[in-house]
């Protein structure tokens, strides 16, 4: 389903927008979240003219220099209000479990929207991708860019097999032995505990380089006093 509340507009506004006026919303209306979202931004379908546009006019929103306290003071907060909304403690919940697939995904998108502007390379519309260049330009150190890959392969792993076999929800004392032993075999652990001890400490990891390359950054601006 598609929210279309979350057009510049919202519900009042065109299915579509001209791309000049989509352009000029980002330079000059779009919020920090917008532009970590468009780090995402891929061309589905247009022609080869279109297409060229459209990719250059994103690059331009990305590469532009930023105020490096507002953004990580920005990216900080975004992180503090889905946590207020989407918190759990059950690990199972891969998304929004802290250290999770969101975590991650902020690290990615912004570090990006960090170093764009003088390494225009960074940009990728994959998280893992990104964090692979990051590294390469050295604004992200390749042992924690390596930790950060490795992780996100166990999330994407655990949790294609979650909603596939489970939908929206997995309750781990009601699921049936088969399906625990083939989250252990995708993912190539010993057993199902083992598994678990295994997501657990891979959340903590990457909360601590969370915490390491955004919340103490974001501590110290003046945003955030």
């Amino acid at each position: 389903d598609v929210d279309m509340r979350l057009r510049p507009s919202g519900n009042s506004g065109p299915i579509a927008t001209p791309l000049e006026r989509f352009l000029n919303y980002q330079r000059e209306n779009a919020w920090t979240w917008e532009h970590m979202a468009l780090t995402r931004a891929r061309v589905i379908v247009a022609d080869e003219g279109l297409k060229h546009r459209i990719q250059s006019a994103i690059r331009d929103v990305l590469t532009r220099e930023r105020d490096a306290a507002s953004l990580v003071s920005d990216v900080a907060d975004m992180r503090d209000r889905i946590a207020r909304e989407y918190q759990s403690d059950d690990p199972w919940a891969i998304k929004h479990y802290r250290g999770g697939l969101i975590d991650i995904e902020f690290i990615s998108q912004y570090l990006q929207l960090r170093h764009a502007a003088t390494h225009a390379s960074v940009l990728a519309v994959n998280t893992t991708d990104a964090l692979s260049k990051l590294a390469d330009v050295n604004v992200l150190d390749r042992g924690i860019a390596d930790e950060l890959i490795e992780a996100m392969h166990l999330w994407r792993k655990v949790q294609g097999i979650l909603r596939l076999s489970f939908g929206a929800e997995f309750e781990e004392m009601n699921a049936p032995e088969g399906a625990l032993a083939l989250l252990s075999r995708a993912t190539k652990t010993s057993n199902f505990g083992e598994l678990k001890e295994r997501i657990v400490s891979t959340a903590i990891d990457v909360r601590s380089h969370f915490v390491e390359l955004i919340e103490k950054p974001a501590r110290g601006s003046p945003d955030r006093l």
